[in-house]
């Protein structure tokens, strides 16, 4: 039986401020798993310490290994406490090993007479985009419990040599709860975008990654959201690529800069 995003980020409690788990291997990716599910695990354990109003405003994360399908545990713990912002720190450590550090910065709303309002993005259709299936070997095995139609730019390893962007309309295949860990998990589906330039497999991982939430989650649990993902550099076997993801209306939720290592 599939485990959906809910579940597979709930860990079991496992004493003060620790969790543990052992990762199913349909969230895969390649020698460890989708760094989004570890992400949205170690967010929603942070979020637990703090109170409601405290919400999420950035989370870096650092994957300094893989997180496998293996005995995890995860451990966390607040750093500092101000009158309106906490640091909150998430460690993940598999056999003896640091495997994933994660700092979130959250904040309680305070009133202001700054605004920055966007109007909102007229979403792609439906009609016209291409399923990205997994493909065993090829489409990491995560893939099929996201359901991703490209809206825009060309899948991975179709040796599209000028490809710097893609765009997606995201669910995930089995419904999640709407809130801040499904934006996080949301962020972190599509490939770096330059993997589509090469014309063969190759691997590549996630080294840092910084997600910043602009607005709750208002997307409906059955609609998609829409990202849009821009390559900023690429060279020496790294690429820095920044995204934007959009509810079911156009409105900005959050963005994210990330770096990746590509082996290829």
């Amino acid at each position: 039986m599939l485990v959906g995003f809910d579940d597979v980020i709930a860990w079991t409690p496992a004493g003060e401020a620790t969790w543990t788990t052992t990762l199913p291997s349909e969230w895969m990716q390649g020698r460890g798993s989708f760094g989004g599910i570890v992400a949205a695990a170690a967010l929603k354990a942070m979020r637990s310490l703090l109170a409601p109003e405290r919400t999420p405003r950035t989370v870096t994360t650092t994957f300094l290994g893989p997180v496998t399908a293996a005995p995890a545990t995860m451990s966390t713990r607040i750093l500092r406490e101000g009158r309106s912002v906490s640091f909150v720190e998430a460690e993940i450590v598999q056999e003896g090993t640091l495997r994933l550090r994660a700092i979130g910065s959250f904040g309680a709303a305070r009133e202001s007479i700054l605004s920055a309002p966007r109007p909102p993005l007229e979403i792609p259709p439906l009609e016209g985009t291409f399923h990205l299936r997994h493909i065993p070997g090829r489409i990491p095995d995560f893939i099929q419990m996201c359901d991703v139609r490209y809206t825009e730019g060309s899948f991975p390893f179709t040796g599209v040599r000028d490809g710097v962007v893609i765009g997606a309309l995201l669910r995930f295949s089995i419904p999640a709860t709407r809130g801040y860990e499904r934006l996080l998990g949301l962020l972190d589906v599509l490939p770096a975008p330059v993997l589509q330039q090469l014309d063969r497999p190759a691997a590549a991982s996630s080294v840092q990654w910084t997600s910043h939430f602009v607005a709750p989650d208002t997307t409906p649990p059955d609609a998609r959201n829409y990202f849009r993902y821009e390559t900023v550099s690429a060279g020496d076997g790294y690429s820095t690529a920044i995204g934007t993801l959009y509810d079911h209306e156009g409105r900005v939720l959050a963005w994210q800069e990330q770096l990746h290592a590509i082996f290829g």
